[in-house]
């Protein structure tokens, strides 16, 4: 990447002052927030509006990535889906350029037999119906700065 003209830089999503550092003199963020931790959903919202100021803050093009049809405000009982739901939300009333990237599903979770159960003999989420993206394909369309078709810009 960094052949291509990208800095990577290490930031705490929970650390204004670390994510302001990192963003210095940047023209853009690639960034996601995680409900994994132990603040779940509400951590998740928290370290989304950290990242939307921060890019803010720093003049940058944010490219977040959120989920299909976080979009709207609406409960889904899917913490991950309702959190970035939040995080959108934010990110609209504020000043910053910004793409959402809202996949639905990626064909690398099929590999996470934690997640997929594949180890019992199970595919727990199968995507039929859904459309499926490939990581790599994302991150080098995101990087080109051209979204995925259907995929939200501002």
């Amino acid at each position: 990447m960094p052949a291509a003209g990208a800095r990577l830089a290490t930031g705490d999503l929970a650390d204004a002052q670390a994510l302001d550092n990192a963003a210095k003199g940047v023209d853009a963020i690639f960034g996601l927030s995680v409900p994994f931790g132990s603040g779940g959903k509400d951590e998740e919202v928290a370290q989304g509006r950290l990242l939307v100021d921060a890019a803010s803050r720093a003049g940058a093009h944010l490219v977040y990535s959120s989920v299909r049809g976080a979009g709207r405000l609406a409960a889904t009982d899917i913490d991950h889906a309702d959190s970035k739901q939040l995080v959108e939300a934010y990110l609209r009333d504020q000043p910053v350029r910004s793409t959402v990237l809202g996949p639905v599903y990626f064909m690398e979770n099929v590999l996470n037999v934690g997640f997929s159960r594949l180890t019992d003999g199970v595919l727990a989420n199968p995507s039929t119906g859904t459309r499926s993206a490939v990581l790599s394909e994302l991150a080098r369309r995101s990087s080109a700065g051209s979204p995925p078709p259907g995929l939200a810009s501002r």
